[in-house]
């Protein structure tokens, strides 16, 4: 991408701000990093200091850029993403807004995007990324050759946002929609929901418990999904995973294989996540954000809104998480367990 190509860019937010702020610093990125809007904390200082940007503690002394990314709680979960994402886009800024964001704020931001001549999307973050795009694309053209009949996810109720979106992607008819909750049991950290959309069943174990001083060390899970056809069932087996296929067992030949891998098999380590996956995944979202821009296409999609009102009916029906203290947890490999 040459320079005429690469707008500026500003990313607003240091904390999980900083996976997109050194995503976007690389040279292969969509945008130009041009400045880091932050609190001026000693870690964002660090940041910018790294990635040789200037730091900005005011939105008023930001200096013209073409588009922000904005990397702050939205107001669903108590921050002031959507309020950033706002005056922004009065000024005329791209935004570009990583989730969750509640559909009504979508809609109130898309309508001042409007306004303002300006875009507005909302990045599913994990939905982004290459395992789960893998996933989704496999997953589509597995149902345009047999019908989905039914699908089961599993999630942490912090990273439920994005299993919508990834859902909404692969379910072909999202209403009407229909949501049977259990009650809580107290000895499941899992709430269990069956979601009906027209008439696939889906069925979600949502882990919904939270620590509430370090919400993401304690993550049970992030994501599986798994969609049933006739033919089999074909399932992300977590949200950096490889997809797995499994036909269904009918009278076929003795070395008929029962499970195997399908596209490229991802087994990463955390590293490798947070080095390749994760700023992979930020790039490829500003690519599509970059691209609605110069096309004048609306980036958010019907699909996408749709899937933020399940979100919302679905967390709704599950109630609030039951919070727990930070626990000790037994750190145990495979081998610390397997090794005779």
């Amino acid at each position: 991408m040459d320079h005429h190509d690469q707008p500026d860019a500003i990313v607003v937010g240091s904390t999980f701000g900083a996976v997109y702020a050194e995503a976007l610093a690389a040279p292969e990125s969509p945008m130009r990093l041009a400045a880091l809007v932050a609190t001026g904390s000693a870690r964002s200082t660090e940041l910018a200091a790294r990635l040789g940007v200037p730091l900005f503690t005011d939105l008023d002394d930001l200096p013209e850029v073409g588009m922000a990314v904005v990397v702050v709680r939205s107001g669903i979960v108590g921050g002031t993403g959507s309020a950033i994402s706002a005056r922004l886009l009065e000024r005329g800024i791209h935004v570009l807004q990583e989730q969750p964001v509640h559909t009504r704020e979508i809609l109130e931001l898309s309508k001042a995007a409007a306004q303002h001549g300006a875009h507005y999307a909302v990045n599913d973050f994990y939905g982004s990324t290459e395992p789960a795009r893998q996933y989704i694309r496999l997953a589509q053209r597995l149902s345009r050759l047999t019908p989905i009949r039914y699908a089961h996810a599993r999630c942490a109720v912090q990273v439920a946002y994005p299993l919508f979106t990834m859902l909404a992607e692969i379910i072909p008819r999202l209403v009407p929609a229909h949501v049977d909750a259990l009650p809580a049991q107290r000895k499941t950290p899992f709430a269990q929901v069956r979601l009906t959309l027209d008439d696939v069943p889906v069925d979600l174990l949502i882990d919904n418990t939270l620590c509430a001083e370090d919400p993401d060390s304690y993550m049970r899970l992030s994501h599986e999904i798994t969609i049933g056809t006739d033919a089999g069932e074909l399932t992300l087996t977590h949200t950096h995973g490889s997809t797995v296929w499994r036909q269904r067992r009918h009278h076929t030949s003795a070395d008929h294989v029962v499970s195997e891998v399908v596209g490229r098999p991802f087994e990463p380590t955390v590293s490798q996540i947070y080095r390749d996956l994760w700023p992979e995944a930020v790039r490829h979202a500003a690519t599509a954000f970059v691209h609605a821009v110069h096309t004048g296409r609306n980036p958010m999609s019907q699909r996408f809104i749709r899937a933020t009102e399940l979100w919302t009916l679905v967390t709704s029906a599950i109630g609030p998480p039951t919070l727990f203290a930070p626990l000790d947890m037994p750190s145990l490999t495979a081998m610390g367990f397997t090794a005779s």
